[in-house]
């Protein structure tokens, strides 16, 4: 089996930037946005979850 590399184009963007543009961009062309807000919710719910985890060590419920 051989091993090779690949050159990836990744593009130079700002995550907050973009994250803001989007959110402007439904809100004036009352769009729906890429994730809804209960999505939005349950991922930052993981997120804090994982966080907690890591500074106590103790199992915690999803």
């Amino acid at each position: 089996m051989e091993i090779g590399l690949n050159d990836v184009k990744v593009s130079q963007v700002d995550p907050l930037e973009e994250e803001i543009r989007s959110f402007v961009d439904c809100v004036s062309r009352r769009g729906t946005p890429r994730v809804s807000g209960l999505e939005a919710r349950k991922s930052l719910e993981l997120a804090l979850l994982i966080n907690e985890k890591m500074k106590t060590g103790r199992d915690l419920k999803l």
